[in-house]
């Protein structure tokens, strides 16, 4: 089958390989769409950071090279020794972690927190092939009256979801929500059908007009005197919640400086850069800082149900559709480009 392999930094290669062979419990999937992210992106530049490449993952045995890609959306077409044949031609998304089950965070819940978490297409092979093998319990199907392109959004929404459930907002809520990228647009909406006001805030004004567009009640351009701004607008209390969702080396101290006393910070991004907090500031406000980090199947499953309900809107952010051998000379060089226009390439192999 073709498949995009990553072998290191840089140097991921278009080559046929073997068709997946199934284990007990999985099932072999077709791969319909495979969203390009920002982490697939930042893995080529500057990786191998999160693909396992020392050593194979315990629970999986797999290291690099590995097909990578993890917004995944496909038709089942096989399953093991035949068995589930009911389950033949349904459509589906991943839950993209394999977990031990056994330690306190899995049994608790905190799948995502799980010490030997096998993600696809960083521990194991993923969507940027025809074929993938996934276990049966690790599958969400796609309801009918929701098509396979807009379900290769499951994966950021299941982000987005966790991130706004970790957040807790209650109805009277004002949440500061910076970026205004996939994640933020996805965020924003979200709150919206929870009926919390959204201040949206980025440098880019096309973000921005969308951000507005799907329901944000203010947008704010970082160019802009922000903490008088929401000044005005929380009265002078502050947002109840910010979201950092760019990542920023200066975001999270904006998310601090422009929250209210007793308020809450919910870290989405991944940082490259040392962060400068004004440690005294969190402690003398009492300001919680929550970190957020991807997902776990509760989320999936309300993202297919947010998606299904139009409660969360994609179309606008497919900003292009691609075959598998263009996704390096054309979806990776226009995504690092930065081009104002680009939310999710989808790769249909």
């Amino acid at each position: 089958m073709k498949a995009m392999v990553y072998y290191g930094n840089q140097d991921i290669r278009f080559e046929n390989i073997p068709e997946p062979k199934l284990k007990q419990s999985e099932l072999k999937i077709q791969v319909d769409y495979c969203g390009i992210c920002a982490t697939d992106i930042e893995e080529y530049i500057y990786g191998p950071n999160f693909i396992s490449h020392q050593e194979p993952n315990k629970l999986t045995g797999q290291k690099i090279p590995l097909v990578t890609g993890h917004e995944i959306t496909g038709t089942i077409v096989e399953t093991f020794n035949n068995q589930n044949p009911e389950m033949i031609g349904q459509k589906v998304v991943l839950f993209g972690t394999i977990t031990c089950e056994q330690c306190s965070y899995c049994k608790s819940g905190m799948t995502n927190q799980c010490p030997d978490m096998a993600t696809v297409g960083f521990c194991k092979n993923g969507g940027f092939a025809e074929y993938l093998s996934w276990p049966i319990k690790n599958t969400v199907t796609i309801p009918k009256n929701l098509n396979s392109k807009i379900a290769a959004f499951s994966e950021p929404t299941s982000v987005a979801h966790h991130a706004v459930m970790k957040s807790n907002p209650k109805p009277d809520d004002i949440v500061s929500v910076i970026g205004a990228g996939t994640i933020g647009i996805i965020i924003i909406q979200i709150l919206k059908s929870m009926n919390i006001k959204v201040i949206s805030i980025d440098k880019d004004k096309n973000k921005l007009n969308l951000a507005k567009k799907m329901g944000a009640d203010w947008i704010l351009g970082s160019d802009e005197e922000i903490s008088n701004k929401i000044d005005k607008i929380t009265n002078y209390k502050g947002c109840d919640i910010a979201i950092d969702c760019a990542g920023g080396s200066n975001t999270p101290k904006l998310c601090v400086e422009t929250v209210k006393t007793s308020g809450k910070v919910i870290l989405v991004a991944i940082y490259g850069a040392k962060l400068g907090f004004d440690f005294n500031s969190i402690v003398s406000r009492e300001i919680k800082i929550v970190g957020s980090l991807g997902y776990n199947k509760i989320d999936v499953e309300s993202a297919i149900e947010l998606l299904a309900s139009k409660s969360v809107k994609v179309e606008e952010m497919i900003s292009d559709i691609i075959q598998l051998e263009q996704m390096i000379d054309v979806g990776f060089k226009r995504m690092m480009k930065d081009e104002k226009d680009i939310y999710r390439i989808l790769v249909s192999p």
